[in-house]
């Protein structure tokens, strides 16, 4: 009788317990695919109804239901942006044709929200009434392939926060900036919708109603939407500082409090942006080492301090006299101050100047047409040119193999290698030194992470907002990096076609021979595209532009307020910066300045050494 006691008991435990625990469709993750399965479905609706209002003679209509469906849209954003990359493309991809990777003789056109909007701001045009059926027919056949996906989608509590973690940092660096909505400017309310949305996924995933972490972080969702919901109206008046320091950041450190409560760990895969991070302003956000090809190229102390040598050391040039410091010099943020850079044995200049090496570890690619992909390729290409270094890797590495000092430097900093004094470890050596000079503690950085003492004025603060708003700067130079490497997987570094002209003029200008991209990527939309360079450090790295055009910030900001080369008189039509002009005030154009000096950062770390290993002293200037 006992053990049929026992065994009834154990059944009705059981029961009790099937009956207490959510069944799978009902866990908290399926929950977020069900109302992200729901979305998708009202994304649809909203594009039919765009759809039909099309046939109406209604142009302002046609505007009203675009917001609708673009609203929609993101709310779905934070997963099709992370399950569906190429799906978020298709729907809301930048409005710029594209060469064909296969063909260079081939263009793919754009796609999506950003296409429509084109033709329906700022006055919507009847003539493009056939083409915006066309096009949101195709959205919807994308929209229907992912409703079909998403009835197989699973997702872990992990993927979850990811994603919802990514989509803020979005929202900071792409939303509020007007990237993806550069003409409509509904940037704010689509941030409202999508931080609604990844609010409703993320406090889903409570194991408690109850929660001190759970109270927090919907707390800080409540403040940060109600701070958007109060100040929509008004895009260039927006103050992005207040909404990114005294919102997102406090947001953001309660979404990773919330995740360590609910003990979901952290993605593990390799990262530009780490995963575990707890706002995009931490010191250690970024991972110099994304981008080094390989284990061997992963950075270590002992091969950046061998590549600080070798940087400084005329050793690795062909006559023993120009450094590598000689064309990238500390005090210039690792640039030479001139327009052009001084050629091989002082015989003319190089096409271009040298650009900035620090936080060049935070770049897809390298040089101003981007022609490698990683600084061990810059190390080679720069040694091997006739009118730079005029050698070599392999004759570099001949040469220190005799000198003893160096021997045991490269014997440190490869201590599994049977032959340390190699091109390859001579490349990894130089690319390390460059990846050490990584840094992120400039007084924007400091103001943004809240420390004791670090404070912007009133100027530098306007300058910031415009920099992020009404000026468009950060829709090609992208917070925090400042560059052209796309928030916020990190992962892709653009070129932009803007005009750059010969010489400085206001108008009737000619443009700069130089074809950029094109000459390494065939093709007439890569014609005249550079890579876009960071505004870290832009107060040291005068001139500018990569055939030193513009001899300081005010007359490179004047050209963006006119519309680059095309405000200048450069028909070019290609041109992807913007061509209308910023109408930026005197004032305006002095605060964007002021706030460029604010993210002044050279690391410590970049001083010449004292003395080198062949007893020579370091080459600076040449």
């Amino acid at each position: 009788m006992r053990y049929i006691y026992l065994s009834l008991t154990c059944f009705v435990g059981l029961v009790l317990w099937l009956q207490c625990t959510p069944s799978p469709a009902d866990a908290p993750t399926s929950l977020v695919v069900q109302g992200f399965r729901q979305d998708l479905q009202s994304l649809d609706t909203k594009l039919g109804e765009l759809e039909n209002i099309l046939t109406q003679a209604n142009p302002s209509a046609w505007q009203e239901a675009f917001g609708s469906a673009r609203l929609a849209y993101k709310r779905t954003e934070y997963l099709v942006e992370t399950q569906y990359p190429e799906s978020a493309k298709a729907l809301n991809g930048a409005a710029i044709a594209e060469m064909d990777a296969q063909d260079t003789t081939k263009t793919i056109a754009p796609t999506g929200f950003q296409v429509i909007e084109e033709w329906l701001f700022p006055e919507a045009d009847p003539t493009q009434q056939k083409a915006l059926q066309q096009e949101l027919a195709t959205m919807r056949q994308t929209v229907a392939e992912l409703i079909q996906h998403s009835q197989q989608l699973t997702l872990t509590e992990s993927q979850i926060l990811d994603a919802a973690r990514l989509q803020v940092f979005r929202v900071i660096t792409l939303g509020i900036v007007g990237f993806d909505s550069p003409v409509a400017l509904y940037s704010l309310p689509e941030a409202k919708a999508s931080l609604e949305a990844v609010q409703a996924a993320v406090l889903a995933l409570a194991k408690s109603q109850n929660s001190t972490e759970k109270d927090l972080l919907a707390k800080a969702f409540t403040q940060t939407v109600a701070y958007l919901d109060q100040h929509l109206a008004d895009f260039d008046a927006f103050d992005r500082m207040a909404f990114i320091r005294t919102h997102i950041n406090p947001l953001t450190t309660a979404l990773w409090e919330y995740q360590v409560a609910l003990d979901i760990p952290f993605p593990t895969d390799k990262r530009m942006l780490r995963a575990d991070v707890k706002t995009l302003f931490d010191v250690q956000a970024f991972d110099p080492n994304y981008f080094a090809p390989g284990q061997l190229a992963q950075l270590s102390p002992e091969k950046a301090a061998l590549g600080k040598m070798l940087f400084f050391d005329p050793i690795l040039s062909s006559d023993n006299e120009r450094s590598c410091a000689s064309c990238h010099q500390p005090d210039k943020a690792f640039t030479d101050g001139i327009a052009k850079s001084v050629a091989f044995g002082k015989k003319g200049h190089i096409g271009r100047n040298s650009p900035t090496l620090v936080n060049a570890a935070f770049q897809a690619n390298q040089f101003y047409d981007g022609r490698v992909e990683t600084l061990e390729q810059q190390a080679a290409d720069v040694l091997a040119n006739i009118d730079e270094m005029h050698s070599s890797a392999e004759a570099a590495a001949a040469k220190l193999a005799k000198v003893p000092a160096y021997v045991a430097l490269f014997a440190k900093a490869f201590p599994e290698a049977k032959q340390p004094v190699t091109a390859e470890n001579v490349q990894i050596a130089l690319a390390s030194f460059t990846r050490q000079l990584s840094s992120f503690d400039s007084r924007f950085d400091r103001y943004l992470r809240q420390e004791q003492g670090a404070a912007l004025s009133p100027e530098e603060l306007l300058g910031f907002n415009l920099y992020m708003g009404k000026a468009k700067c950060a829709t090609c130079h992208f917070m925090p990096l400042f560059n052209g490497t796309v928030p916020p997987n990190f992962t892709e570094t653009e070129a932009e076609v803007i005009g750059v002209p010969l010489v400085a003029v206001t108008s009737k200008a000619v443009i700069d021979p130089d074809v950029g991209k094109q000459a390494i990527a065939p093709g007439f939309l890569n014609q005249f595209a550079f890579r876009t360079p960071t505004v870290r450090n832009s107060g040291l790295t005068a001139p500018y532009m990569h055939n030193g055009a513009y001899e300081t910030l005010e007359a490179v900001m004047e050209f963006y307020n006119l519309g680059g080369g095309a405000g200048i008189g450069i028909d070019l039509p290609h041109q992807t910066l913007p061509t209308e002009p910023l109408n930026l005030n005197e004032r305006e154009l002095k605060a964007l300045v002021a706030f460029m000096h604010t993210l002044t950062d050279v690391p410590a770390f970049g001083k010449a050494p004292e003395k080198l290993p062949t007893a020579q002293a370091p080459v600076i200037a040449y």
